[in-house]
């Protein structure tokens, strides 16, 4: 019987070990995917603009757009056109759920407002969920692959679409020179608040962003479609921004979180703090 006991446990420690060593061979391949995709993103910018901002260019925005604007030191700074970003964040996919902490890398394309997100989930010990969330030429995507070997969530369509570009808007913040790109408007709501709308491809979605008394924007809330129970459905959705620095010369918003508000209570799924940002690099991505 001990014989039999232990042939088992070697029978389950060699799958594990080929387990993992498939996913690492996996892990690189979905990053080497992420790469690519990254370069594509890219090339849909190849014109440099290097553009100074300079004071008049805020004229006309709501004044606490310029209040922030101005405090996040976009005037005398050349127009943002990519970025780079690292995180390190903790999710949860459901209301009471398990946190998991995870590492993710986002490049982020002005002019063709785009994006690509990469995480690395950490599920359990040796367990990871690789994730990729994409916004390209007004398409979005969502990849969902545990151990990057199976994918269990490949989403596109209307929704995700409007999703994704709810969240490049939210995201703004974080390359704050696109506030006064040509694909957006304002409109003032009072002192320490305004709706921004963005237009692209065949959406339009809008969300207010609120600022506190030195002009830092402290959230953004918008309706956005999501996933609940495998049916989507458009929820409010927030997120709550502090720890304000100046990153690669410009002050954002460096942590934060998530939360939707639904009718059965508001479900904070998602915390997160900024650890790195770098702007038109797009060379060294």
């Amino acid at each position: 019987m001990q014989k039999k006991v232990a042939i088992i446990g070697l029978i389950i420690v060699a799958t594990l070990a080929i387990v993992v060593v498939f996913s690492a061979f996996a892990r690189v391949q979905f990053t080497r995917e992420t790469q690519e995709k990254v370069e594509d993103l890219f090339c849909l910018d190849t014109q440099r603009d290097n553009y100074i901002i300079e004071l008049k260019d805020l004229e006309g925005l709501p004044e606490p757009v310029q209040k922030w604007l101005e405090g996040a030191g976009v005037v005398g700074q050349e127009k943002i056109q990519f970025a780079r970003m690292l995180q390190e964040a903790e999710m949860r996919l459901n209301p009471g759920g398990r946190w998991m902490s995870l590492n993710a890398e986002q490049y982020i394309t002005v002019e063709q407002p785009g994006f690509i997100w990469q995480a690395r989930i950490n599920a359990a010990p040796l367990i990871h969920i690789s994730g990729r969330d994409v916004y390209k030429e007004g398409r979005g995507n969502m990849l969902i692959k545990p151990l990057s070997l199976v994918t269990i969530a490949d989403e596109t369509g209307f929704q995700v679409d409007q999703g994704t570009l709810v969240r490049y808007l939210a995201e703004m913040v974080w390359f704050p020179t696109a506030a006064i790109s040509n694909f957006l408007s304002w409109e003032e709501i009072d002192e320490k608040s305004a709706r921004a709308i963005i237009r692209h491809g065949n959406i339009r979605v809008s969300g207010v962003f609120t600022f506190n008394n030195t002009g830092d924007p402290v959230s953004f809330s918008a309706r956005r479609f999501g996933e609940f129970n495998g049916q989507f459905r458009m929820e409010p959705w927030t997120v709550l921004m502090k720890d304000h620095k100046e990153l690669d010369g410009f002050r954002i918003p460096t942590a934060g979180e998530i939360t939707w508000e639904l009718e059965e209570g508001d479900f904070t799924w998602y915390k997160f703090k900024v650890i790195e940002i770098e702007f038109n690099k797009p060379e060294v991505f």
